[in-house]
């Protein structure tokens, strides 16, 4: 169990060994996991925690998931990332996390465990106990879920109706508009939208280059 939430990392693993588990509480030190073992990150978190944590934690979670064992499965734990709850704020640090989360999710399925966003309010006890039941006790199904004193949630894409526009946007012809993906089928189907609407500037930025045919639309 690697992260800087050191309480936390040391209640997980004391209420693991009690239970008949195997646990190690490594802290920010990132030494060559064992080969066989699952890796867990417990990110820390409040108001306390330095702005730099964001890319801190990040950077940890990807050196983690190279040095990682293909027989082995990277659990993370966030505090304070997901808006669950009315009045909830997110922490940037955490909100971090879950970007990188999906993308490990959809490119490394193989190494991929899940990524469980606690409340702050839980106890180091709390959060243990939170964790044993969301990864080994009660496995959920889901790979990213959400714990709150009320129960668990997950992710769902549902369906929302927005107000009809009486209008299209005004688009300029001497502003410049960004599309990011715009490399991709989608993004250049966006820009030809925009150039009919009138937009004359388009940047499109992609994470590779466009083939011949995308060159040429």
């Amino acid at each position: 169990i690697y992260g800087d939430a050191r309480e936390c990392g040391a209640a997980l693993v004391k209420l693991l060994s009690e239970r008949g588990l195997t646990a190690r509480w490594v802290g920010e030190e990132l030494q060559p996991p064992d080969g066989s073992a699952n890796i867990a990150f417990l990110a820390g978190s409040g108001p306390d925690h330095p702005a730099t944590a964001a890319t801190d934690q990040t950077i940890a979670v990807i050196e983690l998931l190279q040095r990682m064992g293909s027989e082995q499965r990277l659990f993370v734990a966030s505090r304070g990332a997901q808006v669950v709850e009315n009045g909830e704020t997110p922490r940037p640090a955490g909100a971090t996390l879950w970007g990188l989360a999906r993308t490990i999710a959809e490119e490394h399925q193989e190494s991929w465990g899940g990524i469980v966003d606690l409340s702050p309010e839980l106890s180091p006890g709390e959060t243990g106990e939170a964790l044993y039941q969301a990864w080994v006790a009660a496995p959920a199904g889901e790979d990213m879920i959400a714990v709150r004193a009320d129960g668990r949630s997950a992710p769902r894409l549902t369906r929302t109706d927005f107000p009809a526009r009486s209008e299209s946007p005004v688009l300029s012809e001497a502003g410049v508009y960004l599309i990011t993906g715009g490399l991709g089928d989608l993004g250049l189907e966006l820009a030809g939208h925009l150039a009919q609407r009138g937009a004359r500037r388009l940047a499109l930025m992609g994470r590779s280059n466009p083939d011949e045919a995308r060159r040429l639309r």
